[in-house]
């Protein structure tokens, strides 16, 4: 079990979430649409060099979304490819979590070109 804390316009409660996060940092909240209804909630965890998000209507469904979407991550022997970045980050083929610097990076061509002169 968990303890999360949950930001409100009121102030701060807490949520005792089922799941065993351990030391792991989680974040949930209330999601309001634009003229200030509330409009469900979310539940975030960071296993290192990920986040894993997930919505519902309540804060237990959307917790309950986060923590299926961890234990998948968790068991996935990930296959990481750049989907569009070029900055080392990834997405897993078989997951399709995002990854921060899972990939290395090409090694630059040198000489660089010098800008204006190409």
């Amino acid at each position: 079990m968990s303890t999360v804390e949950v930001p409100s316009h009121d102030g701060t409660g807490t949520y005792q979430s089922p799941n065993d996060y351990g030391t792991m940092p989680v974040e949930a909240g209330l999601i309001s649409s634009p003229d200030g209804t509330r409009s469900g909630a979310f539940f975030e965890c960071f296993p290192p060099g990920s986040i894993i998000r997930a919505e519902g209507p309540t804060i237990e469904k959307a917790d309950a979304g986060a923590w299926a979407k961890l234990q998948t991550f968790l068991a996935c022997q990930h296959e990481w490819e750049p989907m569009g970045y070029r900055n080392g980050d990834g997405v897993c083929r078989l997951c399709g979590q995002w990854g921060s610097r899972i990939l290395r990076l090409p090694a630059p061509q040198l000489p660089l070109p010098v800008p204006g002169t190409e």
